[in-house]
């Protein structure tokens, strides 16, 4: 489907999945390829290279930042109400090249602060945290959708 809309010259910004994609790395690899900006969630195991070079699990490198990292922000208003959540970014990648840049996204619950899901993204350097939590938001308005539908 994206290699039909890139083919076609459909504009977008961003590109978001679920984890069933955002852990295929050849997937993640494809879009930085066609320098198409995403943030893909990702299972809790699922390694990146570091800043430092190295490779490190999502939830460790999550796991040592600091209380000051975390924001609280809105992903936008869900059916019960504003989804708020804890949200930090980690740099990640030592190259970063042609204006993009990596992060692990975590998105921590304010009820349960061991429950945290993990996203991997590529976009502009200018990036903002703000900018991958909107975009990491935006999938939850399609999966709504798919349970309306099945729902009918």
């Amino acid at each position: 489907m994206l290699q039909r809309a890139i083919g076609a010259d459909i504009p977008f910004a961003w590109d978001t999945a679920d984890e069933a994609y955002g852990q295929v790395k050849h997937t993640r690899f494809w879009l930085e390829e066609r320098g198409v900006a995403y943030v893909l969630a990702t299972k809790v195991n699922d390694t990146v290279i570091t800043a430092q070079g190295g490779e490190s699990r999502v939830d460790a490198l999550v796991a040592v930042q600091p209380h000051q990292r975390w924001k609280r922000l809105s992903g936008g208003a869900g059916a019960h109400g504003e989804r708020i959540y804890d949200w930090a970014r980690v740099p990640i990648r030592y190259a970063w090249e042609n204006g993009f840049g990596h992060w692990v996204l975590a998105r921590r619950s304010v009820d349960n602060p061991s429950e945290i899901a993990y996203y991997v993204c590529f976009g502009p350097v200018t990036s903002r945290l703000k900018d991958l939590v909107r975009v990491a938001a935006a999938r939850w308005a399609v999966e709504e959708c798919f349970v309306r539908h099945e729902a009918a």
